[in-house]
C-alpha cells in the first residue's frame, strides 16, 4: 500500500479555539505571581480566585517572581515576546559561564532587591532552571481549546460533529481507503487522536503507544479506590495502521519514566502516556522478581516532556528514548511518499525544512501547502520545494484540492 505524508502544525488546531503563538504570549505574559503556585516537587499549577498560595511553597515564592520578572525583562529588553525564544534565551543563559551580560546584570540586581541570601551564582542557576520548567508547565496549561479542555472523553464522532475539521479530516479518510496515512504532527495537543473514535478513522489510528504488555501502571488515590494499580500506554514504536501519528515534539500526555543507574542518576527508560486526571508521581513500573511482581515509583516526575525553545529543540531531536524515533520515522515516511500535504505548519523549524529537502523527492513528487498569510519562511520553503500552494483555511480544505 502507498504511503501519503502529512506535516500539521498549530494551525491544524487553531480553529478549535487553541491558542496561536500571539495569544500564548499573551497569556504567559499576563501572568502574575499571586495567580500561580509551584509545589515543593516541582510541580506548577493556576491558582482559583481569591487562593492564596500555601506557606508550605514558600520556598518557591521566589521563583514565581523571576519567573515573572524575566519575562517582561526580555519582553522589553528585545521589544517583542515568543516563548520559544525565550526559552532559548533562558537555556543559552542557565550556566554561570558565558552568560549574557546584561542578563546577568539583571538576575544580580533581582538577587539584591528580593534580599535572596544564597550564594548568587548558586541561586542564579536554581532561579534559570526553575523559570525554564515552569515555563513549560504554564504552556501546557494554556494548550486547551475553547471549552477549557485538553483531554477528552473517548466517546464516538459522527461526521460532522466537530465542523472546523469535517472537510480535512474527511479528505484523510478517502486518502486512507487506498492509501497508508503518515500524520506528522508538531502540536503538543491531543486534536487529532479524538478522531481515533470517528467515522473518518474509525479505530484505525497507531500512535505508537501501546497499552497490552506494558509493565507501567497508575496508582489510583481516593478512599474507595486507593493503592488500585491501572495498565497504562508505554511507547513501542509501532505504526502499523492505515492512519498513523507521529508526534515529533512530544505531547501534554507523554511523559518520560526515569530509572536511577547506579550512580543515583534518573535517566529517562521510555515514554508512557497519561490520561485525565492522572497525576505522574503516581507512575509505577512492574518488575518481575523471581516470581514476586514489584513496582517501582517514579516519583521524580512532574511534568510532560515536549519539545519547546527554537534552537534547543532541535538539539534534543537526537534523544534515543523517544525522539530520535519518530525522527527518523518521519524520514522514512518521506522518502517513500506518494505526496505530502502541508496543513497549519508557518515554516518556522529550520531542521523539520531540512529533513523535507532531504529526504522527499522533490521534483518527483507533489507537495501541497495551506496558507492564507503568506511569511518569509512560507515564501521560502514554497521556492524550495517548488509546493502548490492552498490559499486556503484549514477548515476549507478539500480532496480536490490536492488532486485527489
Amino acid at each position: 500500500m502507498s504511503n501519503i505524508s502529512f506535516l500539521i502544525g498549530a494551525g491544524f488546531s487553531i480553529p478549535l479555539g487553541y491558542p496561536s503563538a500571539n495569544t500564548l504570549t499573551g497569556h504567559l505574559l499576563n501572568m502574575r505571581p499571586d495567580t500561580f503556585s509551584i509545589q515543593s516537587d516541582g510541580t506548577m499549577y493556576a491558582l482559583k480566585p481569591d487562593e492564596q498560595d500555601s506557606l508550605g511553597n514558600g520556598g518557591n515564592f521566589i521563583n514565581k517572581y523571576f519567573f515573572c520578572e524575566t519575562m517582561h525583562y526580555y519582553d522589553t529588553r528585545f521589544s517583542g515576546f515568543n516563548y520559544e525564544d525565550y526559552y532559548d534565551f533562558l537555556a543559552n543563559n542557565e550556566g554561570n559561564t558565558g552568560r549574557d551580560e546584561d542578563f546577568q546584570k539583571f538576575v544580580l540586581d533581582f538577587i539584591s532587591r528580593h534580599k535572596v541570601k544564597e550564594n548568587p551564582d548558586g541561586i542564579s542557576v536554581n532561579l534559570i532552571h526553575t523559570a525554564l520548567r515552569t515555563l513549560n508547565q504554564a504552556v501546557a496549561g494554556f494548550i486547551v481549546d475553547r471549552n477549557g479542555h485538553q483531554f477528552y472523553e473517548k466517546v464516538h464522532l459522527g461526521m460532522r460533529t466537530v465542523p472546523e475539521h469535517h472537510n480535512i479530516m474527511n479528505c484523510i479518510r478517502m486518502l486512507g481507503e487506498h492509501h497508508q496515512v503518515h500524520i506528522h504532527s508538531l502540536n503538543h495537543d491531543m486534536v487529532f487522536e479524538r478522531y481515533k473514535s470517528s467515522d473518518y478513522l474509525n479505530g484505525y489510528l497507531a500512535d505508537g503507544f501501546e497499552e497490552l504488555g506494558s509493565p507501567y501502571y497508575y496508582e489510583m488515590g481516593g478512599a474507595m479506590l486507593s493503592g488500585r494499580k491501572l495498565r497504562i500506554s508505554q511507547f513501542t514504536n509501532n505504526y502499523n495502521e492505515r492512519f498513523n501519528l507521529y508526534k515529533l515534539h512530544s505531547s501534554v500526555d507523554y511523559y518520560p519514566f526515569y530509572k536511577q543507574d547506579d550512580q543515583g542518576l534518573f535517566l529517562p527508560d521510555t515514554f508512557v502516556k497519561t490520561d485525565m486526571a492522572i497525576r505522574p508521581d503516581r507512575l509505577f513500573k512492574e518488575v518481575n522478581n523471581n516470581g514476586t511482581l514489584e513496582y517501582f515509583n517514579c516519583w521524580v516526575n512532574y511534568k510532560p516532556d515536549f519539545l519547546s525553545g527554537t534552537t534547543s529543540k532541535i538539539l534534543r531531536y537526537k534523544d534515543t528514548v523517544y525522539f530520535d524515533k519518530v525522527f527518523k520515522n518521519f524520514e522514512a515516511n518521506l522518502q517513500s511518499a506518494e505526496m505530502l500535504v502541508v496543513v497549519g505548519y508557518g515554516c518556522n523549524d529550520s531542521e523539520v525544512n531540512n529533513i523535507i529537502y532531504k529526504n522527499f523527492r522533490l521534483g518527483e513528487k507533489p507537495i501541497y501547502i495551506s496558507a492564507v498569510n503568506i511569511t518569509p519562511a512560507i515564501d521560502a520553503f514554497i521556492k524550495s520545494t517548488g509546493a502548490t500552494l492552498i490559499s486556503k483555511y484549514v477548515q476549507d480544505i478539500v480532496s480536490a484540492d490536492i488532486g485527489y
